[in-house]
Formats: structure tokens, C-alpha cells, sequence
């Protein structure tokens, strides 16, 4: 998903919004009339992106500051303020604990039924994620990308992406490599 993929009054959910590129991107190409949720549970990241949305003066964007996950509560978390925080971590790493939600229970309590664009890079938790949030994208004709490219327990986690989107009604294949990265293209049908 691209900012340009982003229209007028859309709903879009940035599901590891780091410090905000994508989320502010997103809350311009959506204007007054759309709705940006940002997901990031890193504390300092979270800060930062609190930040930029406040000196970007973005109205139009809520901030949630927990991760992705197929259900609510707290997780350890490995908080490295970059973009390899993450819920799956290294022996003896120092964590910190962050909770954890499902996107159609958050999506529920704040009154939002579909999505129109959903960018999810959450290092290597998109499966739970999308375990998650099935009931949303059943209910929606969005416009996905879901990071595909981590390993998890050894194994890339596109094949097991792929399989849940289809089964919500999407279309979805891996789109090569770049930099050593996959990525997962996603079609609504």
C-alpha cells in the first residue's frame, strides 16, 4: 500500500506505525472526512509518533498504543525504539510488557464497521494479527498489505498470511523479493 492508494474519507488502519511516515501520509490523502488508527505499542516510538501527529496538526487520527494480536491482554515485548520491535524476541533480550488487542474488538469499540486500506508490517505477529481481525475484512473491500517476509519459529510466515487472507475473500500471492524481502500483495474478490 502506497500514500496514493490512500482516498478522500477512507479508513485506514496503520498496523505498526513506528514514528508515523505512512500514518501522516495517509491522514492528508484522507482528509477531514476519513479516519487514520495507527496501532504502535513501542513506548518511544509511540512518542515520537504522538508527536508528529500533533506538530502535523492531523484531527483526523487516532492513536492506539498497543499491538496486534488475536485477542487482548499484555505481552512481553522486546522495545527497541527502530523498526524491529517486536512481540517475538531473543533469549536474555531486555522486554518490557505492552498490551495487546484484536483489531476487530478495537475496531468495534470505536464505532468503525469496515476499513478501506489496512498496512500491517508488525514483525513476524501478522498472523495473530489477522487471526484477529477476520470479522473486518470480511466486512471489508479493503486495499492489504501484510509484511510476509518474517520468520517465525523458522518458518516465513507468507504461506500461512496468504492462507488467512484467503479464506476472509481476498486474493493474495507473495510479490517477489526485494532486498532480500517478500512481500504479499492482496486483492479483495
Amino acid at each position: 500500500v502506497r500514500h496514493s492508494d490512500v482516498h478522500e474519507g477512507d479508513t485506514v488502519i496503520d498496523a505498526g506505525a513506528m514514528w508515523g511516515a505512512f500514518t501522516l501520509q495517509a491522514a492528508i490523502k484522507a482528509g477531514r472526512a476519513g479516519r487514520v488508527i495507527a496501532f504502535e505499542p513501542d513506548p518511544v516510538s509511540f512518542e515520537r509518533l504522538e508527536r508528529n501527529v500533533r506538530l502535523n496538526d492531523l484531527t483526523n487520527v487516532t492513536l492506539v498504543r498497543e499491538g496486534l494480536w488475536n485477542g487482548s491482554g499484555e505481552m512481553a515485548f522486546a522495545a527497541r525504539s527502530d523498526m524491529t520491535s517486536t512481540l517475538y524476541h531473543s533469549d536474555g533480550e531486555p522486554l518490557v510488557p505492552v498490551c495487546v488487542c484484536a483489531l476487530d474488538q478495537k475496531l468495534r469499540e470505536l464505532g468503525i464497521g469496515s476499513i478501506d486500506v489496512l498496512k500491517m508490517d508488525i514483525e513476524g505477529a501478522e498472523i495473530e494479527a489477522l487471526e484477529g481481525a477476520q470479522r473486518t475484512l470480511q466486512a471489508s473491500d479493503a486495499n492489504l498489505a501484510v509484511a510476509s517476509y518474517h520468520v517465525v519459529n523458522g518458518e516465513i510466515t507468507s504461506t500461512r498470511v496468504e492462507q488467512l487472507l484467503l479464506d476472509a475473500g481476498y486474493r493474495a500471492w507473495t510479490e517477489g523479493t526485494m532486498w532480500a524481502v517478500t512481500y504479499l500483495s492482496l486483492i479483495h474478490i
